[in-house]
């Protein structure tokens, strides 16, 4: 045999002789074969959103890939990409970034918290979120004490005492309710939660002269973009809004979901111990980290803006609904992403961001539960409502040049935020007025 060894060598010269003898893929192709190329722009334009959305473990984001793009790449792969991009985890970047500039990331985030209920980890998320770098979070709990010593003790933490929740997997419950403090301010926000992976599904802010409509239409449009609804809709029997958002969804799930009343799954319940441990705790934070801000900046304005004026009136219905729903996105998007402590008397999973639960459920026994219905109906139903002018604060004709006039004036401001709010609004009022 070893003979017949050399001789293969003999007659090919430079070749190896283990490789000549057996190769295990001799084919060449791999369960990868369709992996995109380096140079891909989708696939660095991914990996940067990962990043921002504190998502770095490799194997992680190749299960993330395949489930909400349908893109099959290795993890070994994925760590030589994000290597070429430039992407590092929280350890080396706190490592190797000067402590200046560091300092000063912590400092403005810091600074955008006036109340200061922002703790270590809501400051990481925000850095992450908003530039990209990651740092430890023992790096910035320090340099927080340092910069602020008294800020940790009078964050006053609050804690909501609950009863275990159980569901068994996205889209099996939904709860719906809307954060009262922003409608005393005649801008009421609503909301929906799926209770299994906590993740908000939306936040909107709706009209307050029709309330009812703007709820039914946006939960439409939330079924509509996710082709279905859940099993069920608990609701608390004492508010009025849990009610019509339940039988909206019974009439709907008559109507759409093919053999509804074979089920065994009754799409209402009453059911308070849902309602305050899955949408409370999102409503806490709306309150205390980002309500109060938005009622203490709608009160700065209290020597420009006169309600009587018509004028003034319809500028702020027009400015304010358009910063509080961009708000809304960016509270929504940093929760979604935002990975909570680790809590075993939880029965549903725990110490996972909401995002990942949502889009790998079966990773973590989670059954999706969604209900697939007819979007023809639904938006046939939308029309029903009014369509988009049952979510309008001032008409369509006004908005467009509202838009426009603003568009002018974007150049000196920059983006619509909570500081320069009032200084837009004065710039614009003039150019409104005109003919």
């Amino acid at each position: 045999m070893a003979q017949a060894d050399a001789d293969v060598a003999s007659e090919s010269p430079g070749l190896n002789t283990r490789t000549s003898i057996h190769c295990s893929n001799p084919s060449g192709r791999n369960q990868y074969k369709e992996c995109p190329s380096r140079d891909d722009p989708q696939i660095a334009a991914l990996l940067n959103e990962y990043q921002r959305r504190n998502i770095t473990d490799r194997k992680e984001i190749s299960k993330l890939l395949y489930a909400e793009h349908g893109i099959k790449m290795s993890s070994s792969t994925i760590a030589r990409r994000r290597r070429e991009l430039g992407l590092k985890g929280s350890i080396l970047t706190t490592r190797e970034l000067p402590d200046a500039e560091k300092s000063q990331l912590v400092q403005d985030q810091m600074a955008k918290d006036p109340k200061r209920r922002y703790g270590p980890r809501k400051i990481r998320e925000l850095i992450t979120t908003e530039t990209g770098h990651q740092l430890t979070r023992d790096w910035i709990a320090a340099e927080m004490r340092r910069l602020d010593p008294n800020g940790f003790e009078e964050r006053h933490p609050h804690k909501i005492n609950t009863s275990p929740v159980e569901a068994m997997g996205p889209h099996r419950e939904w709860v719906c309710d809307s954060h009262d403090k922003m409608a005393t301010l005649g801008f009421p926000v609503w909301g929906i939660r799926d209770v299994w992976s906590s993740k908000w599904l939306g936040l909107w802010v709706v009209p307050p002269r029709h309330p009812k409509l703007g709820y039914a239409y946006m939960y439409l449009g939330l079924v509509k973009r996710l082709g279905g609804m859940p099993l069920q809709v608990p609701i608390d029997p004492t508010k009025d809004t849990a009610h019509t958002m339940s039988s909206f969804a019974a009439a709907l799930r008559e109507t759409t979901v093919a053999d509804s009343r074979s089920t065994e799954l009754r799409v209402r319940r009453f059911s308070h111990c849902i309602e305050s441990a899955t949408f409370a705790r999102g409503s806490l934070r709306l309150r205390s980290t980002w309500g109060q801000d938005i009622v203490a900046a709608w009160e700065t304005g209290s020597g420009i803006y006169n309600a009587l004026n018509p004028h003034h009136y319809s500028l702020t219905q027009w400015l304010w609904p358009t910063l509080i729903q961009k708000e809304l996105d960016k509270m929504m998007d940093i929760h979604n992403n935002h990975r909570p402590r680790k809590d075993h008397k939880k029965i549903v999973p725990s110490g996972v961001a909401p995002n990942i639960l949502f889009a790998l459920p079966k990773d973590y026994n989670g059954v999706n539960c969604l209900q697939h219905v007819d979007p023809d109906i639904v938006d046939e139903l939308m029309v029903g409502l009014g369509g988009n002018d049952s979510v309008r604060f001032v008409g369509a004709q006004y908005a467009f040049r509202a838009h426009q006039v603003f568009s002018l004036l974007q150049s000196e401001f920059g983006e619509l935020t909570v500081q320069n709010m009032w200084h837009i609004f004065s710039a614009m009022l003039p150019l409104m007025i005109q003919p």
